[in-house]
């Protein structure tokens, strides 16, 4: 990376303050508290020595014997950086006498900033962070304050954009918090824009997202963003293109690269024409297309128009469509398709007069398919599904989703696999031939106590010599099948095809290769979830949801929130409105029961308040199972019958979980509904409503609460004097929780519910609240139970049964935190502890501090966040978490950390 520095102006050599007696003094107090709690004394700093340093902060640059000395180890070496000594370090560098050319000084004496090469640390990020929360701070402040003490302010530049590990977001801050500094650092953007090292990526992604934030694109950063936007990584033209709409002309420059020399060029302006969808792009795109040659330009080209409602029944013929096919079939065809059986493609009909579609074309959609490497449907074969027989095409749509995962994980031609297998024999034979061979010659030679001590490996090197070569051949093979497998991701473009045809029938199969790979094929699981993004189904999109708000690979995990997100733009939703839209209904009907058909006999099973199934016949006589087919019965239907309550009754179950999931994060996040919506959407669902009776709900109008109300179960609503409540239409609804109501009101509900018999879905009403002092909101963590000490089973266990997962896992499988996420927020709670081994170990551990992150799941990194930060009713819900798993154990032992040492 080039580390020239920067152009800027002269620093300016404004002296600050001097720092008074009292800020030496406290700083002193400071650092011999850390002294005192630190582990390793031997490292701990001097306060006395740390006070004297400090005491220079008030000059204003770095000496050349500063800086020489601090290039030497750190007064505060990273091993003391523990949260107690975070807590001290911050509640003093947030002092209201301290300005940002402090700030950075304190950071240079400590080590949060290395001298010798000026590289910004995870610790300088959190030092900024904590002191914005009592300071205005910029990145500009800081870049001023740095040059003020003879630094490169451009280090914090490249700081940013070059670091992805950093997960820095000053973005939260304000868009002028990061665009201030970044228009008089525009050479910084450019070197990123054009970096071809190996990290260039990681530089092009940064600059891009400072781009995206600035309201005018600098003059010399345009040509390399058409760089990128026509010929960059495919991932970095998107973010490169709304770049670009902000100059003059890039409508025009758009509109005349439909008729470039490059056909790959030709196919990202159409789809970019799509995009802006200006009236002037329609026609620039019909003389385009009347034209192209290339099949896959020409095929962006028609899903351009077709996505600006343009008509295209005269260039979409199936005479010219079998045309297309042809000439695109007469070519070199893909060497991924090599295995895929064409030959087995199921037959389908056009709808309107059942005749066949030509194999031809469906073969063409295939290879076309593979040759785009985009697993999605575009609109345009979208639009020639719907003309499809519906059953046709959702079973060639489930052929091409079953085959290629059948390609992607079945063992390789056995023949193929049984040659490299006998080659690798023939290598072990020989190699252990000649490590008994080579013992021999050496024990040979050796003295008779050497031989003796040899003796044991001298046997394990004869038996594996002795080892028939068929057996050889046997392991060989096990391991080329264990971990030789096929991968199909080069094909990935034939998921096109299932992603316009398929059915509801994809969702499980999807799910299953989820759940069996997403550790060793993450790249084939995200093609699949792009592939769920493209079907209308409420399945499709709850299994989304859950993919994305929880899921054990990071990778995966993102993609799916980007296609939740993505599919709820498209359809004009938000992602919590598009989860009640699709919630799915165990397949009940109108009136909440399911009919199971014996043929000669019918029976009922109802839905109850109590979330069971109860069965009755026809007469209406209970039933405790579905029983024995009789004779005149037809047994297909019985069997069918019997399948059809076990899956409502999964189904069922896992509405239930997903759901009264969602309501309680709901609750945590004080989500609101209007209330004609979730009168809709929740009170009259078919399972939601029953959830909904055992919750207490809260009407908001201009802002102000103004009464509390349940659900019955003809869907009206009472207060708890049992009087009937009617909310305007537009008026809020949201989940009541204890810190939100009187004393008064929390008893009458709970002594509501009690009468009533009703078993409250979760506690919402009744056990203790937190509620943050004022004074505790810039603070970042919760010591509240540090030192409690608890098993780490017994950890393990409460923390499963909270709902909290565990952490990433470091080197040697320990891990020293688990999360609860908040996907609807984009907030993670953390409760952090001693540590323990994956899997959990019966070791004694200790409680240490509670904290939350703001994340972006769909992009990647998250940042810390101050507790005034986090919705009261959430801080109140994780707090109390904390405590019931602190109530699994002893309580607080002031010898926590020794006890707790491995």
């Amino acid at each position: 990376m080039n580390k020239t520095e920067t152009t800027t102006a002269s620093p300016r050599m404004v002296r600050p303050p001097k720092l008074d007696g009292t800020v030496l003094e406290a700083m002193q107090a400071c650092f011999a508290e850390v002294a005192r709690h630190s582990h390793r004394l031997d490292e701990a700093p001097n306060p006395r020595t740390v006070a004297a340093e400090f005491a220079k902060l008030h000059d204003l640059v770095l000496t050349p014997a500063e800086r020489a000395r601090l290039d030497k180890p750190p007064l505060l070496p990273g091993s003391l950086w523990d949260d107690r000594a975070w807590k001290l370090l911050t509640n003093f560098i947030t002092r209201p006498e301290f300005m940002p050319v402090h700030l950075v000084r304190f950071a240079l004496l400590t080590g949060a900033i290395e001298v010798s090469d000026e590289r910004i640390t995870h610790r300088f990020v959190r030092m900024a962070e904590a002191y914005r929360c009592r300071h205005p701070l910029d990145l500009k402040a800081i870049g001023d304050a740095m040059q003020e003490v003879r630094m490169s302010s451009a280090a914090l530049g490249r700081h940013f954009l070059w670091n992805a590990w950093a997960q820095w977001k000053p973005f939260r801050w304000g868009t002028e918090a990061v665009a201030r500094y970044f228009r008089e650092h525009t050479d910084l953007l450019v070197e990123a824009l054009t970096a071809k090292d190996r990290h260039a990526s990681i530089a092009h992604r940064g600059a891009l997202e400072v781009l995206a934030q600035m309201s005018a694109i600098p003059k010399p950063l345009i040509e390399p963003l058409w760089k990128i936007a026509w010929t960059g990584p495919k991932p970095e033209r998107p973010l490169a293109q709304p770049c670009l709409e902000k100059t003059p002309d890039c409508l025009e420059q758009v509109k005349a690269a439909v008729g470039s020399k490059s056909a790959d060029v030709r196919a990202i302006a159409a789809n970019w024409l799509c995009r802006i969808g200006d009236d002037t792009c329609e026609q620039p795109l019909l003389e385009a297309v009347m034209k192209e040659a290339d099949e896959l330009a020409r095929a962006a080209m028609m899903s351009a128009l077709e996505r600006l409602q343009v008509p295209l029944s005269e260039y979409l013929t199936r005479e010219s469509m079998l045309k297309e096919a042809a000439a695109g079939l007469a070519k070199k065809q893909p060497k991924e398709l090599e295995h895929f059986p064409f030959d087995q493609l199921p037959a389908v009909h056009w709808a309107d007069n059942k005749s066949r579609v030509a194999p031809e074309i469906v073969r063409w959609w295939i290879v076309q398919g593979c040759l785009a490497k985009n697993p999605q449907a575009s609109p345009l074969l979208k639009r020639i599904a719907a003309e499809i027989v519906l059953t046709d095409r959702e079973r060639l749509g489930q052929f091409v989703l079953e085959t290629w995962i059948d390609l992607d994980t079945s063992p390789r031609n056995r023949e193929a696999l049984l040659q490299r297998a006998r080659t690798r024999a023939l290598t072990t034979q020989a190699r252990a031939q000649k490590s008994l061979a080579d013992l021999q010659a050496q024990m040979a030679k050796a003295s008779a106590k050497e031989r003796e001590e040899l003796n044991d490996y001298l046997r394990y090197l004869q038996e594996n010599a002795a080892t028939p070569f068929e057996d050889i051949i046997e392991n060989e093979l096990a391991m080329l099948r264990e971990f030789d497998r096929p991968t199909a991701i080069g094909s990935k473009g034939v998921l096109s095809v299932a992603a316009a045809m398929c059915g509801p029938a994809a969702v499980p199969v999807i799910k299953g290769y989820l759940n069996e790979w997403y550790g060793t094929r993450a790249a084939q699981c995200c093609a699949l979830l792009q592939l769920l993004g493209c079907l209308d189904d409420s399945a499709a999109i709850q299994l989304m949801l859950a993919v994305g708000a929880r899921f054990r690979t990071k990778s995966i995990q993102q993609e799916a929130a980007r296609q939740t997100l993505s599919l709820a733009e498209r359809k004009g939703w938000t992602v919590d409105e598009m989860a009640d839209r699709t919630a799915p209904d165990a397949g009940l009907d109108e009136s909440g029961a399911l009919t199971l058909d014996y043929g000669h006999r019918r029976f009922t099973a109802r839905l109850l308040l109590t979330l069971e199934f109860a069965l009755e016949d026809a007469a209406g006589k209970p039933l405790k199972t579905l029983p024995t087919p009789l004779k005149n019965d037809d047994a297909v239907k019985a069997a069918e019958s019997k399948k059809l309550l076990m899956a409502a009754r999964k189904g069922l179950a896992s509405v239930v979980q997903s759901q009264t999931a969602r309501l309680f994060e709901a609750m945590c996040t004080q989500r609101s509904w209007r209330y004609a919506d979730w009168d809709q959407f929740l009170n009259h669902h078919l399972v939601l409503r029953h959830l909904c009776q055992r919750l207490v709900w809260s009407i908001h109008e201009r802002g102000r609460l103004t009464g509390t109300f349940r659900a019955l179960p003809d869907q009206s609503l009472t207060d708890l004097h049992d009087a009937p409540v009617r909310p305007a239409k537009d008026a809020e609804v949201r989940l009541v929780h204890e810190s939100l109501v009187t004393p008064a009101v929390s008893e009458g509900w709970r002594r509501h519910f009690a009468d009533y018999k009703v078993e409250p879905l979760f506690a919402q009403l009744g056990k203790a609240a937190f509620q943050l002092e004022p004074a505790r909101a810039q603070e970042s963590d919760l010591l509240e139970f540090l030192g409690h000490l608890v098993n780490g089973l017994k950890l393990r266990r409460k923390a499963a049964a909270l709902g909290l997962i565990r952490g990433p896992a470091g080197e040697g499988g320990w891990f020293t935190e688990y999360q609860k996420h908040f996907a609807s927020l984009g907030v993670i709670a953390v409760v952090e502890f001693t540590g323990n081994a994956v899997p959990e170990r019966d070791l004694l551990t200790a409680l240490k501090a509670l904290r939350f992150a703001a994340t972006d799941p769909a992009a990647g990194g998250s940042m810390p966040l101050s507790l005034g930060e986090v919705p009261p009713v959430l801080l109140s819900e994780c707090w109390n978490d904390l405590r019931q798993i602190a109530a699994e154990g002893s309580g607080f032992d002031p010898d926590w950390e020794k006890k707790t040492q491995m």
